[in-house]
């Protein structure tokens, strides 16, 4: 869900069927490729997600302090004027 926040897309738009869907997530292990650009924390976080080993995934408690670090990240560069939300890629697509 955060990759297609991100993307604003849906991943694996070419696979057409449920089974498909199955072999090339499931079998295969492919996973949406993550923008360059997005924001290193995000990028992280979505690959930890990933992981084929659900020991190896991030509790979501850490994934909700992760994702308010950034949330509050972005507000302070903003207040302090280092970041212009409407140019940054992922935030850009939000507001036009």
């Amino acid at each position: 869900l955060l990759w297609e926040i991100c993307a604003l897309k849906k991943p694996f738009g070419k696979v057409k069927s449920a089974d498909e869907f199955n072999k090339t997530v499931f079998e295969k292990g492919i996973r949406p490729k993550v923008g360059k650009n997005w924001p290193q924390g995000l990028a992280s976080l979505m690959t930890n997600c990933w992981s084929a080993s659900p020991a190896e995934r991030p509790a979501m408690s850490h994934v909700k302090s992760i994702l308010k670090a950034h949330v509050r990240e972005l507000s302070t560069r903003q207040n302090d004027g280092n970041i212009n939300l409407r140019k940054s890629s992922v935030f850009r697509r939000f507001t036009g």
